[in-house]
């Protein structure tokens, strides 16, 4: 299975006129979306709790999160966006993904679209 990049805008749910788009690593593995914190902060991002995750390597960190939205092909969702390093590549995670209804073609290097988004 290989890693890829999509274009994603996200937004300010606040004012939708404040938006970045760019290129975010498709990461199944992540739970929430981490934004570079400049990019975040430039929209008017605030910070709404600190909060723990666990790395791949079993450490755990504790980042700053804050509400955004996602917006990829006509679809948008309102997630939980991590203030990330700056130097760190934007990720879109798991629960903005599963909230789209998006469905991930690793082999291809692709994203599609459910049907439908179960609600069981």
């Amino acid at each position: 299975m290989g890693t890829f990049k999509i274009p994603v805008t996200i937004l300010n749910p606040s004012d939708a006129t404040r938006s970045w788009t760019g290129d975010f690593l498709v990461d199944t593995g992540a739970i929430d979306t981490l934004v570079p914190t400049s990019r975040l902060e430039a929209m008017g991002i605030h910070v709404r709790m600190l909060k723990k995750y666990r790395m791949a390597d079993g450490s755990t960190v504790e980042l700053k999160t804050g509400t955004i939205e996602v917006a990829i092909e006509n679809h948008i969702v309102g997630v939980t966006a991590m203030f990330g390093d700056e130097n760190a590549t934007p990720l879109l995670g798991a629960t903005a993904m599963e909230s789209l209804g998006i469905v991930v073609d690793s082999s291809n290097k692709k994203i599609g679209w459910l049907n439908a988004i179960d609600l069981a």
